[in-house]
């Protein structure tokens, strides 16, 4: 029997789905929760409430599915996009944060003295609710930054006991080459990151670790 878990991570509620043999037979949620509004345009989150209720989304649906959660098979875990969570485990800024005006300013400037076309070069144009506006946002602090994660990814981070990242949220995160399907090494530069920062790359079907 082939146990699958898909969970989702969002900004107010877990939810998880239990598919058995190629069905789905049971759909969970966990409590609700809601992002930190701590002044205009802010919106921050606690890593610490997804892994604790993406735990009970889990728990929940594998209840439901009559099924341990020793006997899963495989957890697919997808979430919300253009957010930031440096170091896995600090206050996230989430897709709606728009505070990040100083990082667009930092990106569009740098880019206009180096030639770069942003929205050529990574298919996205410049915004405060993209990852690479959130990171050049934090100046020097990027430098004591050790690496980030995006919002689900800090889900996947303690499954696996590592940052990972697919291509597919990678490529919304303006640090993405569209052309060569890789981490942008001129974008990295606008924002002062250096490559060991960076969440190892996945394919969306690949295996991206096993549960510790």
């Amino acid at each position: 029997m082939a146990i699958v878990i898909g969970l989702e991570v969002g900004t107010t509620t877990a939810k998880a789905l239990a598919i058995v043999d190629g069905k789905v037979v049971a759909i969970a949620s966990s409590d609700g929760y809601e992002p930190e509004h701590p002044f205009p345009g802010a919106s921050r989150q606690d890593p610490g409430i997804w892994w604790a209720m993406s735990k009970q989304a889990i728990l929940r649906v594998c209840e439901q599915a009559k099924v341990l959660p020793t006997d899963v098979g495989c957890i697919v875990v997808s979430g919300q996009m253009h957010g930031l969570v440096p170091d896995g485990t600090k206050k996230a800024s989430l897709w709606n944060d728009t505070t990040a005006t100083k990082g667009v300013d930092v990106i569009n400037d740098k880019a206009k003295r180096r030639r770069l076309d942003v929205l050529m070069h990574t298919g996205n144009a410049v915004g405060p609710n993209m990852t690479a506006a959130k990171i050049a946002q934090m100046g020097l602090d990027v430098e004591r930054m050790k690496f980030f994660t995006l919002p689900a990814g800090s889900v996947t981070r303690r499954l696996i006991g590592e940052p990972v990242i697919d291509s597919s949220d990678a490529s919304g995160t303006l640090l993405w080459d569209i052309r060569k399907r890789c981490w942008s090494r001129r974008m990295l530069g606008l924002v002062g990151l250096l490559p060991i920062q960076l969440p190892r790359l996945v394919e969306s079907l690949e295996v991206a670790g096993h549960v510790t």
